[in-house]
Parts: structure tokens; sequence; C-alpha cells
């Protein structure tokens, strides 16, 4: 029976300093013998006793047909010995747990992500397609199952370009922590964190300034634009870099002092998209609705919002729209009365309702606390020039609904007339706002709604305060100045008469 023996010292590269530093894939041994059940995996986590042991997993990858193989926790592995703050554990794999034919490869998981850089290829190469979901790369490592042999009874660590040789396997019930027969100590070298991006990589309508941070402290940040890796000898990073094409974007932490290993490289790829300006939503409402991008430089103020695609009804002086954001791209908070600077975006419509559909984040709110007075107009004028209200705050006055008493419910509805017997629909769009349940209220009635469309025009109001009694007013003029006089002389006799 030929035996392959491995043994790697995997160096810590975690994307967050101090969260498990020292975890890692220590030494893997296999034999090719059909049903051999002395196949082993140890890995070494520096103050286990920190952290939750179930969190950790080995997952033992199949590349062939995407099958995970013996992936456990570890607290259900074998506990080899302890020295200092180093704990050693051991699983033995099922009867021909690691599986012939393609190439195959371990991954050191933590609370379910793999480690960065604890991933390796045990027969064959694997690709970034091949390895646990999230992407990880190997290298090949020249080891057969059926009976090849490491290069040199090496293994070159992933993320390090280092090459440790000639370690052996020791059986858990003799294994010596910190020294594996080599003077190697456990855990090598801590990475410094890899840098992050802000903002993050993506698509931009406009010149964007980008800040490279690290969370360790202490770190040099070298980068580069032209897509080559970047290292001491790139560009220090000291200001934020301007980026008005698109850009590729790859960084490095390098500790000056050399105690710590460099970084995993940070790539960010930022691409930087020109957008049709509008400089007021009227004229936004009458562009192309062919995928064109458009960036509305006024403030539009919020007039209404719900979780329902994350919809957003917003107005400026001159017209409203309707904000849908399905994709959830305008991350920042939006409530009513804040006002919305820059919203870049397609135009689309539903059901003939005009939409316009974020692409980014138009970042926090540029005011708050604003008011906007809905313009008051008639039942007729509502239903005859609809399209110069749709997506706007509108009231109207005295109407009457048909349905007076019965409750509301969401997705209905309801004929209404007003004073002088014109149609108008008010419809419940807004699903369970605070008035869907209750009774629909009698008499006439000023109702303040958003102007809305779903193959027909609609009002619907945004909360119960938008309701409210209609209190019919005196005219001025010759009729109503002779009525007012009747009333005060009706008055005067009254209080001469004594009756109160």
């Amino acid at each position: 029976m030929k035996k392959i023996t491995l043994v790697a010292i995997m160096l810590m590269s975690f994307l967050t300093w101090g969260i498990a530093q020292n975890a890692w894939i220590n030494e893997l041994h296999y034999d090719n013998a059909s049903g051999d059940v002395n196949e082993m995996v140890e890995i070494v986590i520096e103050n286990a006793s920190t952290y939750t042991l179930s969190d950790f997993a080995v997952y033992n990858y199949n590349g062939s047909n995407g099958t995970t193989y013996g992936n456990k926790t570890v607290d259900n592995f074998i506990t080899g010995a302890t020295v200092g703050n180093f704990t050693i554990y051991h699983f033995v794999f099922p009867a021909n747990g690691m599986q012939n034919g393609a190439p195959d490869g371990l991954a050191l998981v933590y609370q379910g992500t793999v480690i960065t850089g604890q991933f390796l290829s045990y027969e064959g190469s694997l690709t970034a397609t091949d390895g646990p979901a999230n992407g990880m790369t190997s290298t090949d490592i020249g080891v057969s199952e059926g009976g090849g042999t490491a290069i040199g009874e090496s293994l070159q660590l992933l993320g390090s370009g280092s090459v440790y040789g000639d370690f052996v396997w020791q059986a858990p019930a003799t294994e010596t922590p910190g020294a594996e027969n080599n003077s190697q100590t456990l855990g090598g070298t801590a990475s410094a964190a890899a840098p992050t991006f802000n903002p993050t990589a993506g698509t931009y309508y406009s010149t964007q300034n980008v800040t490279l941070s690290t969370t360790t402290p202490g770190m040099d940040i070298y980068y580069t634009t032209n897509g080559t890796d970047p290292d001491n000898g790139s560009t220090l990073y000291a200001a934020p870099i301007n980026v008005a094409t698109s850009t590729t974007i790859k960084a490095i932490a390098i500790d000056p002092t050399a105690t710590l290993a460099d970084s995993p490289i940070s790539t960010g790829v930022y691409t930087i998209s020109s957008a049709v300006v509008i400089s007021d939503l009227a004229t936004l409402r009458t562009q192309a609705q062919d995928g064109t991008i458009y960036t509305l430089t006024s403030e539009a103020i919020v007039t209404f919002t719900q979780g329902y695609r994350n919809q957003k009804f917003v107005q400026d002086a001159t017209a409203g729209i309707l904000i849908d954001d399905n994709s959830g791209n305008l991350t920042s908070p939006y409530t009513v009365g804040d006002g919305i600077t820059g919203i870049t975006g397609t135009l689309t419509s539903y059901k003939g309702m005009l939409q316009f559909v974020p692409q980014i984040d138009a970042g926090a709110a540029t005011s708050t606390g604003n008011s906007v007075s809905p313009k008051v107009i008639s039942a007729t004028e509502f239903n005859n020039n609809f399209e110069a209200y749709e997506g706007q705050l509108v009231k109207l006055v005295n109407l009457t609904f048909a349905d007076a008493g019965a409750n509301f419910a969401n997705g209905n509805v309801y004929a209404t007339t007003d004073g002088n017997g014109v149609a108008l629909d008010f419809r419940t769009s807004f699903y369970s706002v605070d008035y869907i349940g209750t009774p629909i209220p009698a008499g006439e009635n000023v109702v303040i709604g958003i102007a809305n469309e779903r193959d027909f025009p609609y009002l619907t109001a945004r909360d119960a305060a938008d309701f409210s009694p209609y209190a019919p007013v005196i005219p001025i003029n010759s009729m109503g100045i002779i009525i007012a006089g009747l009333f005060m002389a009706a008055f005067i006799l009254v209080r001469k008469g004594r009756l109160f």
C-alpha cells in the first residue's frame, strides 16, 4: 500500500483582523487504498476556548460533481493535544471519504465562510468554479490519489507564495504542538487585513473619490490602477483616488516592520458611465423609456413611502413621479419630508404609471422636514388632465363615497362623486396603511391623496389623516354678503330678546 503524506502549515489570512487569527489546516494525510479509514485532516486553532467550536468546519470538496464529503464541525473532531494557546484537532474521514477521479480539496470554514487562504487541493488543480460557493481558488500541489508524489515532498501555501518542505505526519497520540519535526512554529505568521474600498466597487454615473483602508493598524497600503498586482514598489496610498473613468484598483496592505505577512490583494472594478442630466421632474417625465440613464439635479421631496418594491413618491415644483426601487439600489433611508438630490436611473411604466427606477444610491437626504402643500383641483380637472398630476399630492373637496359605512379593504376601487356630481375613482393602492379595515367616511369629505394609475387613473390617500369632513365656505360675493347680513341680523334680534 503506497501512502502519500503531506504536512502543511497554512498562513493565516483572515479578512478581519482579530477573529480567529490563527486557525489553519496543519496537516493532510490520505491513503489511496480503497476503503482505508486512515485518511485524516488536522487543523490548529489558537485560543480555541474563546470561540464556539461548532462555528468551525472542514469541507472536503469533490470537483467533478459538486458534492461535498465529510463536512464536520470542530466539536466532533478528535482533540489531539494542546500546547500553550494552540489546540490540535484531527478528523478521520469515513472509508474512502476522499473521493477519486477529479480535482478535490479541503476548505477550513468559520461561521459558514471559507477562511481566506485556507483552501488546498490534494488531487489535481482546483479553479475558482470548483471550490465552495464563494469561489476560492487553489494551486496544484502535484499530488494524485492514484500514486503521484508531492513536489519535493512539499506544499505551496496558498496566498503566501512560500513553500515549506518535508513535513512528517504524527499520530494524534504522539503529536508535539509547536515543533512539527522541523522546528516550524505553529501558526506561521499572521497577515495584515486586506484593504477595503469606499465607496465600494461598482457602476457609477459621476466621478468617485475612492478611499482605501485596512483594519490592521500601522499598515502601508500600496495600489495600482493599471490592472497589475501591487507591491511595495507601487503607489503608496496617501489620499482618496479620483476615479473619473472606468478603472480597476488593486490594493495591498504591507507591514513596514515586516512583522506581519502582506495582506491578500483587494480588487475593485469601477465603471463610470454617462447619464443625461435633467433639471426637473416635469422634463424627466417627457424623456424616452429606452434604458437611457438620467440624473435628476433638482431636489425631489418625498411625499409617501411603502415597503412594497421599496416605492417612494417624490415631487418638485414642476411635477411628481413614482420611484420604483425593487432592486433596493437606494440604500440610504428616506422618510416623508426628506429631500433627495441626484437620483439616477431609467424610466419605465407599469399599467400606465410612469416609474423612475434608480440604478445607484442617491446618498443621504439633502434636507429634512419639508412640507408639501397638495394642489387643490376638481374631479373634472383630475379626470381630464390626469397626466399633469400623476405622482403628485392633490386635494379634492366635497367627495362623497358611494360605499360609505363599509370598511376599506386593500386593492379595491371605490366610486365617489363631487358636489357637482362628477365621478372620481378612489383606490386603496397602498396596502396596509392605517385606514384599511376602518369605515369609509359618510357625507361630503375633503380627501388628500396621490394621483396614481393602474390602467385607469385613481386617487389614493396615504393615511387616515388625509380624510376630513367637508365644511362649506360662504362665498364672498353679493349673495354671500346678503346671507352673512341675515345671519348677523338674526343674531342681534336673538340677543335683544335675551334668549341667550
